[in-house]
């Protein structure tokens, strides 16, 4: 049970790094919708630089 409480906090967490609601960012996951192209950059910096997004987001 606590695997599955850590995967939820995890993904929850990422979602906040990135600035983006839940449900959002599932939806992305799940293929249901598609990011903007905005979006799409802050991804890609999430994905090769996530510590420039920690910075940006810690304030």
């Amino acid at each position: 049970m606590s695997s599955i409480f850590e995967n939820v906090w995890a993904f929850h967490q990422k979602s906040l790094r990135m600035g983006v609601s839940v449900r959002t960012l599932h939806y992305w996951e799940q293929g249901r919708r598609e990011p903007n192209a905005s979006a799409r950059t802050l991804l890609l910096v999430a994905d090769k630089q996530p510590e420039a997004l920690r910075k940006v987001f810690s304030h």
